[in-house]
């Protein structure tokens, strides 16, 4: 069982590597666009709480926050290359 994992997990990064290599991205896609992303950061910063940002935008309020904290949207490929 525990090979069995092992083998799976190396396979795994193998295939990840072997996809940002291409300019892929990989993992989750963004749930915003960027668009979306400077309208969120606009609203937020002229007081609109992010619950009702996230019910516009149709997403969850911790998306809200995640992308309103950070100063770029998290897990690009540009950040995730070696």
């Amino acid at each position: 069982m525990q090979l069995d994992a092992a083998w799976i997990s190396e396979v795994t990064s193998e295939g990840q590597a072997a996809a940002r290599a291409r300019g892929q991205r990989v993992g989750t896609p963004p749930k915003l666009t960027p668009e979306q992303v400077h309208l969120a950061r606009q609203m937020h910063a002229a007081g609109h709480p992010a619950p009702s940002i996230a019910a516009m935008l149709n997403v969850a309020a911790s998306t809200i926050y995640r992308y309103v904290r950070h100063p770029s949207p998290p897990d690009t490929a540009e950040d995730s290359t070696p």
